[in-house]
């Protein structure tokens, strides 16, 4: 494997994002640590990028989720932290957590596959090392301060980073355009809808500026606390059977939902 995989930007000095593919990691570096938001699909040497990345600072890995372009690469490093509710996608207590390999086209944890051609974990081996991630833990790296906030629905654990002094949100998939996957086991849209009510709540008591910067993982690199109007509006018409679905161009069992400002693609 090589990095050649990933593209590397600077969002600010201190956050920078590496993509691969459609996806995006988040690198937060601190004065003596440094925290790899998401781990992609795994396609590349993310390990070697990130050393090189972070020079002589103590690395932490956070998963905001379990999902498949997220997770790819945790087998290339000795520690991951994540909610606990996503510990099944990532096999704790199975073989593959006790050093056993997940091959190309094996079945995931989810239930789903590894996509034709797609190099995902291919040679590598899920670490023992599996931490739990808790609402509350709070990450101080010195320029940034970090909490987790527990934002459930796109998966039952999704979690956020937040630094309201800096009006940093980094949430994974929850916190999109879209279209945002709904559809499958554990995902739940009234949940989705309760988490992103609960960022509105915080953002109208701590005031917009800590929202400024809602750091994707997809699409959009930064959005504003604006989008959570459009995110509980669509989500709330979805639930209330006002959204037509569309061919969502894909063989998945789900349709394509669009609502001013976002999109799903849900059942």
């Amino acid at each position: 494997m090589t990095a050649e995989s990933y593209r590397v930007g600077e969002f600010a000095p201190d956050i920078l994002y590496i993509e691969e593919g459609h996806v995006r990691m988040w690198l937060l570096l601190g004065e003596r640590e440094a925290i790899l938001v998401d781990t992609g699909f795994g396609g590349g040497d993310l390990a070697a990028l990130v050393g090189r990345l972070i020079g002589d600072r103590r690395l932490r890995v956070v998963l905001t989720h379990g999902d498949v372009d997220h997770r790819g690469a945790v087998g290339q490093f000795e520690q991951v932290a994540a909610h606990p509710a996503e510990f099944s996608s990532l096999d704790v207590g199975g073989a593959l957590a006790t050093g056993g390999t997940l091959a190309t086209g094996s079945t995931l944890a989810t239930g789903g596959t590894l996509a034709t051609g797609s190099t995902l974990a291919t040679g590598s081996t899920l670490p023992v090392g599996i931490e739990p991630l808790w609402e509350g833990t709070v990450f101080d790296l010195g320029p940034g301060r970090y909490e987790v906030l527990l934002i459930p629905g796109h998966t039952p654990g999704s979690i956020a980073l937040h630094d309201p002094a800096r009006g940093v949100l980094i949430a994974g998939d929850s916190v999109q355009r879209g279209p945002i996957y709904m559809f499958g086991p554990a995902r739940n849209m009234a949940a989705w809808v309760a988490s992103m009510r609960r960022l509105a709540d915080m953002r109208r008591k701590l005031g917009e500026a800590a929202f400024a910067h809602i750091l994707s993982a997809h699409n959009d690199l930064s959005l504003d606390g604006s989008i959570f109007a459009d995110l509980i509006a669509g989500g709330e018409a979805w639930l209330a059977g006002r959204l037509v679905g569309e061919d969502p161009g894909m063989d998945r069992p789900c349709r394509l939902y669009r609502a001013p400002g976002v999109a799903f693609f849900a059942p």
